[in-house]
């Protein structure tokens, strides 16, 4: 899987940005099944429209308890918005790597009830384009519907990328839409390339390096 998301840019929000642990699995599965019901990364990869929000929901659950809350860098405001990190050096190469998948791929498949053969299509596309300077990875930052357009995916990501640059650290992510490029953009990101999925979108790896 890789990165998505696209969140609401402002200037000045005050929410109340925490880190998300395992206890909060429910509420972030929830947030970002939510938020994505019609992303086009979703549809791409799990293209059956009527089992896609099943589907999805298993694959954002699965991979938050076991890739990224236990990490520490994950983010969640109040219910409303979640975001899902990897600290920089996590698992070799700032990613799920080898050695997860190797672990999980039966656990993955059984919660995506099978449809895993654009995701890892997805992986082999992504995988070449993944700096290997050491960095912070977003995979995904989202927002329920009713708090979209009131600026909370920015105030996250400027938290986060607030505590990269006090600890001297890259960020890399990779956009799925217009929009969301634009907005990463926007906080400092720039696109190294792009990747265009077979009969899907087009996808925009990005690189942030730390402000100085």
């Amino acid at each position: 899987m890789t990165a998505h998301g696209d969140p609401c840019h402002t200037d000045q929000v005050a929410v109340d940005i925490r880190i998300a642990t395992v206890a909060d699995l429910d509420e972030v599965s929830s947030i970002l099944t939510e938020a994505f019901t019609h992303d086009p990364l979703i549809a791409w990869i799990f293209a059956d429209e009527q089992s896609r929000p099943r589907r999805s929901a298993g694959s954002y659950r699965y991979l938050a308890e076991h890739g990224y809350l236990p990490h520490g860098a994950s983010q969640i405001v109040d219910g409303r918005a979640a975001a899902l990190w990897l600290p920089a050096g996590q698992d070799g190469d700032e990613h799920l790597g080898a050695r997860f998948w190797v672990e999980h791929h039966a656990g993955y498949a059984a919660a995506v009830e099978g449809e895993i053969a654009r995701g890892l299509e997805l992986n082999e596309l992504v995988a070449p384009h993944v700096p290997t300077d050491p960095h912070r990875y977003l995979f995904t930052i989202g927002v329920r519907r009713a708090g979209q357009s009131q600026g909370l995916g920015g105030a996250m990501l400027d938290h986060a990328l607030e505590a990269a640059d006090a600890a001297g650290e890259a960020a890399y992510l990779e956009s799925t839409t217009p929009r969301s490029r634009a907005l990463y953009e926007r906080h400092g990101f720039e696109a190294t390339g792009a990747i265009e999925l077979p009969d899907g979108p087009t996808l925009w790896p990005m690189w942030r390096p730390p402000a100085t």
